[in-house]
């Protein structure tokens, strides 16, 4: 029997901290401050979309709608043993639909290739509007007194 995969807006917020939680010390996996999602959760410029396979959340994402017609993408996860099935991209794809922005805005760790793998193969086929991957590295230098420091991008 195949398992079968329901995208949906997410109704108990605590099902995706729990998904973060199960990975937590995983590379690129962490979700900063659950009160602040939590918040977020009910504010009317924000979704967060879930993926469950069997009652179980498997995948998240939350998009915000900011102004000026730019969106956002955060916490994009999906669990370790539900990956290379297409939840992901499902994921996207409903964010990004429900975003309809003309900009919409993903940060992506530098070392996250399969994250900027994903988004960079929407990237050029969006019709929705424009994916733009913002990179940021920066370098802990040590303060010199009188010099000025700057993060490098």
């Amino acid at each position: 029997m195949a398992l079968r995969f329901d995208l949906s807006e997410c109704g108990d917020v605590n099902f995706v901290i729990e998904l973060f939680n199960n990975h937590k010390g995983e590379p690129f996996t962490y979700l900063a401050d659950t009160q602040l999602f939590k918040l977020f959760s009910r504010l009317e410029f924000c979704r967060i979309f879930e993926v469950k396979a069997n009652q179980v959340t498997v995948g998240g994402i939350y998009p915000m709608n900011y102004m000026y017609n730019c969106g956002w993408l955060g916490g994009l996860l999906v669990h370790k043993n539900y990956r290379r099935r297409g939840i992901g991209r499902k994921l996207l794809k409903k964010s990004l639909e429900w975003l309809n922005t003309t900009y919409t805005y993903a940060f992506v760790e530098l070392e996250n290739i399969a994250a900027r793998n994903l988004f960079e193969g929407w990237a050029s086929t969006l019709s929705i509007g424009d994916l733009a991957i913002i990179e940021r590295k920066y370098e802990l230098r040590p303060i010199v007194e009188g010099a000025e420091t700057k993060p490098q991008t």
